[in-house]
């Protein structure tokens, strides 16, 4: 995908400020903005349009959109590229980088190589995959080394709440005890209360005799 074409096409708003990164995902090209929750995707195949308002709600058609919203000039300008069929050389087309740095990050305990053409997130890499500063880094080193403070910052909290869990299963086992003793104490009044209900009620020697 040409994800670089289509951002230098869809950041021409002067209007904004707001900077908006293209990545791609399975069947989606995917376009987030830096200052506003919005943001696009495109289906890759169908071509349809779709937008959101934050992460956390539904995808809405583009149709839908309303005319004030910070994201009509970009839905804009991606369907006048649908329109006149330029968004299929965009996706089947490959990425060039002109001054290409390399830029690693680690997947499944792997070290994995790419290029970029800028260091400065947000920024993509050569695949379409979008960059964070804590996911791809200029060297090998630096991911490794990241990978391993979080690895560890993981196995910390995680022994903390092992431990935390182990107290409160302490302290419910003690709470357990504490019951099973009141319990017995309780029924063992029961026991003695029925004992001397019994005695009450048994007739007693003398009167046997009469």
């Amino acid at each position: 995908m040409k994800a670089r074409v289509l951002m230098k096409r869809l950041n021409t708003n002067i209007l904004r400020n707001t900077k908006c990164i293209v990545n791609e995902e399975g069947n989606y090209i995917y376009i987030h903005f830096e200052l506003i929750q919005d943001s696009i995707r495109l289906n890759k195949k169908t071509h349809k349009l779709q937008y959101r308002l934050s992460k956390w709600d539904l995808w809405i058609k583009s149709l839908e959109i309303d005319l004030n919203s910070e994201i009509f000039y970009e839905l804009n300008i991606l369907q006048e590229l649908i329109d006149n069929e330029k968004i299929k050389d965009i996706i089947e087309g490959v990425d060039i980088i002109e001054n290409s740095l390399p830029v690693y990050s680690i997947i499944n305990g792997k070290i994995v190589e790419s290029v970029t053409d800028d260091y400065n997130i947000p920024n993509v890499t050569i695949e379409g995959e979008i960059m964070q500063d804590h996911t791809h880094f200029p060297t090998p080193k630096q991911a490794i080394e990241y990978n391993i403070k979080e690895k560890k910052a993981s196995i910390s909290l995680l022994t903390r709440r092992v431990n935390d869990e182990e107290k409160k299963l302490e302290k419910l086992t003690h709470m357990e005890k504490e019951i099973g003793l009141r319990l017995n104490k309780i029924n063992n009044l029961i026991n003695k209360e029925n004992i001397n209900i019994i005695n009450l009620h048994s007739p007693s020697i003398d009167n046997q005799g009469n």
